[in-house]
């Protein structure tokens, strides 16, 4: 089965995009701390669901996208915030 992400490419992206647009920055500094801290929780996007979930499987996922997600932002170097 093929991968469904390239982490070393997406991590190129990212960076990519980090150091052209100052907004982008800014959002991942205020952002840093929740989603390497924060579990997942529901919020209004349950009501916008437009079928069924397994909520199990569901949050599986979402344990694994953290880690991703961990990862990914422990490689990035702290950004300064313009403005």
């Amino acid at each position: 089965m093929a991968k469904l992400y390239h982490p070393k490419r997406a991590l190129d992206k990212i960076k990519f995009t980090l150091n052209l647009y100052s907004r982008h920055r800014d959002n991942l500094e205020d952002k840093r701390a929740a989603v390497l801290s924060t579990p997942f929780s529901w919020g209004e996007e349950k009501g916008l669901l437009l079928k069924e979930i397994d909520e199990n499987d569901f949050y599986k996922f979402i344990e694994k996208l953290q880690v991703f997600l961990k990862k990914v932002i422990e490689s990035l170097p702290e950004m300064e915030k313009s403005g």
